[in-house]
């Protein structure tokens, strides 16, 4: 029953997540067109400052949604922790396989991590309010 519940709030999470950095992402075409975030990460280029914040951000906020989402509905911190080892092992795996430099995987983990602790975090305060 317990795997069962861990197991839904990680899936929960992580669809959760995935949708919140779809939206940023997607926002981010709509306001700012002329920025192409995917643009030449498959021929291994750097992307430009505009296009990895915003690559960031998407990261951040999927993994802190992630996190809480996945936090609140186990009630126990590790599925936050785990949704947040997804985010970062997806990111690097970007990072990675686009040939981008250290600096890129620097601020993909930072902003997994960084979202998974603040999502965690979040929802636990909010389970200890209820």
């Amino acid at each position: 029953m317990m795997l069962t519940r861990f197991l839904i709030a990680l899936i929960a999470g992580l669809l959760t997540g995935i949708v919140v950095s779809e939206g940023i992402l997607a926002s981010a075409g709509l306001f700012a067109p002329d920025v192409r975030v995917f643009a030449g990460i498959s021929a291994g280029a750097l992307p430009d400052e505009a296009a990895a914040t915003i690559l960031a951000l998407s990261w951040l906020g999927g993994a802190s949604v992630s996190a809480a989402m996945a936090t609140a509905i186990s009630r126990q911190r590790s599925a936050g922790w785990a949704s947040g080892l997804l985010w970062l092992m997806s990111s690097v795996l970007v990072v990675v396989l686009a040939g981008m430099a250290e600096w890129v995987l620097l601020v993909a983990s930072l902003a997994s991590l960084g979202g998974a602790i603040v999502g965690t975090r979040l929802a636990q305060r909010v389970i200890e309010a209820v």
